[in-house]
């Protein structure tokens, strides 16, 4: 829960103003707890509404927490991508942020951002997330940074969620090794379970496997993305189920391609694409995704290949006014890439694309060397 003296720092910070306009203790109160929901949900994670099959997972990894015991627990969730990972972590950290307040950070991709920014980068947003200090900006080497985040959370309780780690070193220079204070809770995900083999790790990074879909939840999953509803038209319900067989039950696929057949009719459209699907080997997650990117016209593909190869979570403003100026239509060609489930454009006006796009993109964009169309002088920018 929140703690008394954040209470009494938001008291302290509201104004005479705000007090007299408070008729009653009740009406002050009141004020207090929405200025005090409007901060936790500062930290809050955005997480897609169409959420099938969650409801088993998200008590399974409530139970490993077990967030009343004592202790530290390290929970590290692995799978395949596009499994929905981060999609599961997202909701427990959600559900977790009132208990630890402001000791709480959501680190995003850090295989990603590990190789293209270095691990400092990391370490300096989580110190910045918990300790809210100017000590974050001037992290200088790892070493260091491991340092002062042992400084900052050896004596307090944080959440602290490792999104898409690919090497166990980047666990031990995030959280350390033997640091942790009690009532702590960590989750790790990742699609190699084999780096919680953290050599003198204090703490047993446990196990929880994130497994496909059932045909049920598969089904209800890609209804909602083809047809806005939780089951098909009777015309379409065999079909529908061809289909999702082919996908492995994997979420990303099922709203990827549930979204190219939106508002398609034509059974003859339906059938056209199971056999694309079924040409395609059931292991190649890749290929099967493929399959949105070739129904796109040709500025809508270049546009997907310079998200995926640059401008993820970047601004989209600049990137904008380029492809206008290299003569695309790229409202049009958002909204388009944004129904058919391969990009986001989050509050912050970034953009934001799921690994396997991204992954897709820039493998397309390596084998057709197109270098990604924007010039070198807008990407700078």
């Amino acid at each position: 829960m929140v703690g008394q003296r954040a209470i009494n720092r938001i008291c302290y910070q509201f104004t005479i103003e705000t007090v007299q306009l408070c008729r009653s203790d009740g009406d002050l109160i009141e004020a207090v707890v929405f200025e005090v929901v409007v901060r936790l949900k500062t930290r809050q994670r955005k997480v897609t509404r169409d959420l099938v099959g969650m409801e088993d997972r998200i008590a399974a990894i409530n139970g490993l927490l077990d967030i009343q015991s004592g202790g530290v627990r390290v929970i590290g969730i692995y799978g395949m991508g596009g499994i929905g990972k981060s999609t599961l972590a997202k909701i427990i950290y959600n559900q977790l942020c009132p208990r630890f307040g402001k000791n709480c950070s959501f680190l995003d991709g850090v295989r990603e951002t590990a190789k293209t920014k270095g691990l400092v980068k990391l370490q300096e947003q989580l110190l910045s997330d918990i300790s809210n200090s100017r000590v974050a900006r001037n992290i200088d080497n790892i070493d260091y940074g491991i340092n002062m985040i042992r400084e900052t959370i050896c004596n307090k309780k944080v959440l602290v969620v490792l999104d898409d780690v690919d090497e166990g070193n980047q666990i031990e220079y995030l959280i350390g090794i033997d640091s942790l204070y009690s009532g702590t809770r960590i989750l790790v995900t990742t699609r190699d379970k084999s780096v919680s083999k953290i050599r003198g790790l204090k703490y047993e990074i446990v196990p929880y496997e994130m497994e496909v879909l059932s045909d049920k939840d598969s089904l209800q999953l890609f209804s909602r993305h083809a047809f806005d509803a939780d089951f098909p038209p009777d015309k379409l319900y065999d079909t529908s189920k061809d289909i999702i067989s082919t996908t492995g039950g994997l979420p990303s696929a099922l709203q990827a391609i549930g979204s190219l057949l939106f508002l398609q009719k034509e059974e003859k459209i339906w059938q056209e694409m199971l056999e694309k699907l079924r040409k395609t080997p059931s292991s190649d997650v890749l290929g099967k995704l493929r399959i949105t990117y070739d129904a796109l016209e040709m500025d809508q593909r270049q546009i997907f290949l310079d998200i995926a190869c640059f401008f993820i979570d970047k601004d989209k403003t600049n990137p904008v006014f380029a492809w206008k100026d290299s003569g695309f239509s790229p409202e049009y060609a958002m909204d388009v890439l944004i129904n058919r489930c391969t990009i986001k454009v989050l509050d912050e006006n970034k953009f934001w694309m799921h690994d396997q796009f991204r992954d897709l993109g820039r493998a397309i964009a390596n084998q057709e060397r197109s270098g990604c169309g924007l010039r070198d002088d807008i990407i700078a920018n």
